[in-house]
């Protein structure tokens, strides 16, 4: 699944290290087209 890479301090931070939604929940706003 495609996540938006997070910029922090003006470095990429690997989404492992970062609290994220879940992804389940933001499915369906990508499938529609939001």
């Amino acid at each position: 699944m495609y996540q938006a890479p997070r910029r922090q301090g003006g470095s990429f931070v690997p989404a492992e290290d970062e609290p994220a939604p879940d992804p389940g929940a933001a499915l369906p706003r990508y499938a529609a087209g939001g």
